[in-house]
């Protein structure tokens, strides 16, 4: 039995790999009839494939750990789709826990980690995943974390053994952001230094809001930007033209949810009314409403 306060969620990363590999391929031999994957066709792939799966924040496939003290208990992964038309669409996949940690809530942690996550990819509107017909305690878990069952792919797996699984799909829709922010027409009123980088504060920026399912444009709103980059603070006062984001996929967004936060190899690209263009290469972005006190006291006279 774990004590559920000695259990630690965090992304994995490349150094990860040996152990997240060891782990997956103990569930495949395990319960071969839960996973698509097999041992026969992952045991022999290098460890830098296992390695390129745990991808940083901010990249399209990424996978979260369960640690007691440094042994990986579980793991949850998420990807999303790279063709234009289905990049809405997230997929769960690889949920193991060990079996000697089980019962504790571990799997439920994962994918509500995961699904936390997911709120922060622009763009992405709903998470997929399969589950084994007949397999209750993993359906059991998702439908607990707010995944619906719409139907069951019969025969959608052939084990060695001769059985055929069915595999029931579901889903989960990500709630609507209420706000959202777009560059253009934005005005920058202050550029401030902060640790490992700077904030922009907007003291006017174009935020639309989402009523009865409508968006609403035209509101203007106090927002402040903060950027973790290298490059010196820009000039950047006054109203914007246009701006945009790009994110490490190369996907571009004019506008942002609202609050947002990225990680990974950012690129912002502003452009001022009055012409001035700016192009900033950064680490990490995080957008939200500033703190009432504080940018009360930035525009004090």
């Amino acid at each position: 039995m774990t004590a559920a306060y000695s259990v630690t969620i965090r992304r994995l990363g490349p150094e990860d790999a040996a152990a997240h590999r060891a782990l997956m391929l103990g569930a495949y031999q395990r319960e071969p009839e839960a996973f698509t994957s097999s041992v026969t066709e992952r045991e022999h792939l290098p460890l830098d494939w296992w390695a390129r799966r745990l991808g940083p924040a901010g990249s399209d496939e990424q996978v979260w750990g369960a640690f007691i003290g440094e042994q990986l208990v579980g793991a949850a992964g998420l990807s999303r789709e790279a063709r234009e038309r289905t990049a809405h669409r997230g997929f769960v996949f690889g949920v193991a826990v060990e079996p000697d940690h089980r019962r504790q809530g571990i799997a439920r942690r994962l994918v509500r980690t995961l699904m936390a996550d997911a709120r922060t990819w622009p763009g992405l509107r709903l998470l997929e995943l399969t589950v084994s017909d007949g397999n209750a305690s993993a359906r059991r878990v998702y439908e607990d974390c707010g995944f619906i069952a719409w139907g069951c792919e019969p025969r959608a797996l052939a084990l060695d053994d001769g059985r055929e699984i069915g595999k029931w799909h579901m889903q989960w829709m990500l709630p609507a952001p209420g706000r959202r922010f777009a560059f253009a027409d934005s005005e920058v009123a202050a550029v401030e230094p902060t640790t490992g980088g700077w904030r922009l504060r907007f003291s006017a920026a174009q935020v639309a809001e989402q009523r009865d399912g409508v968006w609403q444009a035209g509101h203007l709103a106090p927002v402040v930007l903060v950027l973790q980059t290298a490059a010196p603070p820009p000039a950047l006062l006054g109203r914007l033209a246009e701006g945009r984001l790009i994110d490490a996929q190369g996907r571009a967004w004019r506008e942002l949810p609202l609050p947002q936060a990225l990680e990974g190899a950012l690129r912002l690209e502003l452009q001022l009314a009055r012409g001035e263009a700016v192009v900033i290469d950064a680490r990490s972005l995080r957008l939200g409403a500033p703190p009432r006190a504080r940018w009360r006291e930035s525009l004090a006279c």
